[in-house]
């Protein structure tokens, strides 16, 4: 318990937490190397013991099947409880949390790769002598982690199921291939590890050519599958989530956001302020009042590709009116020409910045300063002096001209 909490302090994170169970359960993956390492250890542990006992096995009355689920069954059961707890520390260290449907899939998964390790200590400890079987089942169970999660060759991250870690915020979903590669690879290369233990600790009697052959097989077998099962996934595990989950408010501005987002927006504690979406449609709708050609439709982000015809939102709860203007008007083309030299790349940028500045300001119907605009090369400054001098029908039609050029690159952003 002091390790798992260790390794969480020393794994910072990189982005504000997501109050999210996918999030929470995949963070906790980062921790799995210390319940990885009960489950090995004990369960090499046992299997020492059992080889002890191995004439008294083949000598007794019960199958090899309930053997090995007597004496496999404690250290797995350990696992999963540091496991849990693992989670629990995650939720409670980094703030992550409990919002949102509980992913089975991704629990079934890691449930998977801790009994793989249970099974790959048991194995070793069936094999060797407790002197040795017991630290060589914490080295092998390190060693399959540290390798897969260093090694550059995605499938067999998804194989391992470490890949599992970067999954997921509420706008993503698990991805089913990567889920399947782990489980089936740990489930039935688990199994395979026992079939090859059942040889060593004489449990198989006169089939012991043929279990410890069908355990290998399996192994070898069932990595190949899995390998094959996550071929072309890259360096994650999620994906957008599917836009059936959407709930969508009809009006003037049709806004769709995920389930979670409307029942995090209806716990707020400031019940003067409006609804979410009735926030969303009102900043959106200024800005077309002004002038600004924005869609009539805003979307949660779906991790797709510039949509003319969509405002994406990306929206985290307790989110202020400015917070959330600057989520919608950040949503323009990003403005990558090939063609452009490096002063026409740094104006486009500049561009782009003092555009989502002014398209904010406009949303919250003020005027810009320079501590809104993102300015990377300096040279915002005269920019938005010219903008914010012009009329608001002019500013508005500055802002759509950016938004073109930007995305067209046979055009040129406009000057002031």
């Amino acid at each position: 318990m002091p390790l798992l909490l260790i390794t969480v302090q020393l794994s910072p994170v990189l982005a504000p937490p997501a109050q999210w169970w996918t999030w929470s359960i995949g963070r906790s993956v980062l921790l799995i190397l210390v319940s990885a390492a009960v489950g090995a250890s004990g369960a090499a542990l046992e299997a020492s013991r059992l080889r002890v006992r191995r004439t008294e096995s083949v000598l007794g009355l019960r199958s090899p099947a309930s053997i090995l689920a007597v004496v496999l069954w404690p250290s797995l059961v350990c696992a999963l409880l540091t496991q849990v707890f693992a989670v629990g520390v995650v939720v409670v260290a980094d703030g992550g949390g409990t919002e949102g449907a509980i992913p089975w899939g991704m629990v079934g998964a890691v449930a998977a790769m801790l009994f793989f390790h249970t099974c790959l200590g048991f194995a070793l400890g069936s094999i060797l002598r407790p002197v040795f079987g017991i630290p060589l089942a914490l080295v092998a169970s390190y060693s399959w982690l540290g390798f897969t999660g260093t090694v550059d060759w995605f499938e067999l991250r998804h194989l391992s199921g470490l890949v599992l870690e970067t999954c997921c915020d509420y706008e993503e979903q698990p991805i089913a291939a990567s889920l399947l590669s782990a489980t089936l690879f740990s489930l039935f290369g688990g199994i395979g590890l026992l079939l090859v233990a059942c040889v060593a600790l004489r449990l198989a009697g006169r089939h012991d050519l043929l279990v410890g052959t069908t355990g290998a097989t399996l192994v070898a077998g069932t990595a190949v599958v899995g390998l094959a099962v996550a071929t072309g996934l890259g360096s994650t595990s999620a994906e957008p989530r599917d836009a059936d989950d959407l709930t969508c408010f009809p009006g003037e501005v049709t806004v769709c956001l995920f389930p979670e987002q409307v029942e995090a927006d209806e716990r707020r504690a400031d019940r003067d302020v409006a609804s979410l979406p009735t926030r969303v449609s009102a900043l959106i709708g200024r800005a077309r009042t002004a002038g600004v050609d924005l869609p009539t439709r805003a979307t949660t982000y779906l991790g797709r590709e510039d949509d003319p015809h969509v405002v994406r939102v990306i929206y985290q709860e307790g989110m202020t009116g400015e917070l959330l203007a600057a989520s919608l008007a950040s949503d323009v083309p990003q403005g990558f020409c090939a063609s452009d030299d490096g002063d026409e790349a740094a104006q486009r940028e500049t561009s782009r910045a003092v555009a989502i500045a002014q398209l904010r300001a406009i949303m919250l119907g003020r005027d810009a300063t320079m501590d809104d605009v993102d300015d990377l090369y300096g040279q915002a400054a005269a920019t938005l002096e010219a903008v914010v001098a012009l009329p608001l029908g002019a500013q508005a039609a500055w802002v759509n001209e950016v938004i073109a050029a930007l995305d067209d690159c046979a055009l040129h952003p406009p000057v002031p």
